[in-house]
């Protein structure tokens, strides 16, 4: 007999990165989710003063728009892809206070 809550839970949609593309507003990344209905394409925009201020890297800018487009899905599975999603300056330093270096700010052994 399966669990309640494991029964309950949806199967997260898979999150697919596809590319980006330079526009004027900044860096415009395409995600496409595969799930119980037809892929879905969903664009995320990341500024180009977000790179410019060092808010993000490039290299994170896929990771954080996956990570993005996933909470939105939990939030609204039926999220409608047509318009693009904006990456906030606070959804930014969250991610970069969640993938600081571990060492970051402590003194080394033998200093």
């Amino acid at each position: 007999m399966p669990e309640p809550e494991a029964a309950a839970r949806k199967k997260q949609p898979a999150v697919h990165y596809l590319g980006f593309r330079i526009t004027p507003d900044g860096r415009e990344y395409m995600m496409q989710v595969l799930g119980e209905l037809e892929p879905r394409t969903y664009v995320l925009l990341v500024t180009h003063e977000a790179f410019a201020t060092r808010q993000t890297r490039f290299q994170d800018a896929p990771d954080l728009c996956s990570r993005k487009l996933e909470r939105a899905l939990l939030a609204d599975p039926d999220l409608i892809a047509a318009e693009r999603l904006l990456l906030t300056a606070e959804e930014l330093l969250d991610y970069r206070h969640a993938h600081a270096p571990a060492s970051a700010g402590r003194p080394r052994r033998g200093s």
